[in-house]
């Protein structure tokens, strides 16, 4: 149980780093949502969610919405898209994330982005 627990908590210090990123590179957040599937873990759903939270508002302030999902309760899970809506443009972009976070905020690992603006 503790490995699996590793993992999640590696998981959710990564998208917080992603997420400091982001912030670094001067892109403003104003909502964000995130949704995952919460019977991939040991942990109850409400601790997930404390978890989570506690991770990103150590570094956003903005509109956070946590949705956690079951595996019935959708019928194809996607966990690795980000959608962009550009106020500045008025742009929507869709970034598909072949490899997950993890590989994009690694030096040592490849992943590849496929954007789709509209």
């Amino acid at each position: 149980a503790s490995d699996v627990y590793k993992r999640q908590q590696h998981g959710r210090e990564k998208l917080a780093n992603f997420l400091e990123q982001l912030q670094r590179l001067d892109i403003s957040i104003s909502e964000l949502t995130i949704l995952w599937k919460s019977d991939n873990s040991d942990d109850t759903e409400a601790f997930q969610i404390s978890a989570l939270r506690s991770k990103i508002e150590r570094n956003y302030s903005g509109k956070l919405e946590l949705v956690p999902k079951r595996r019935h309760d959708v019928r194809h899970f996607h966990d690795r898209v980000i959608y962009f809506d550009i106020q500045e443009t008025g742009e929507k972009w869709r970034v598909d994330v072949s490899s997950g976070i993890d590989n994009l905020m690694s030096r040592t690992k490849e992943c590849s982005l496929f954007i789709e603006k509209s």
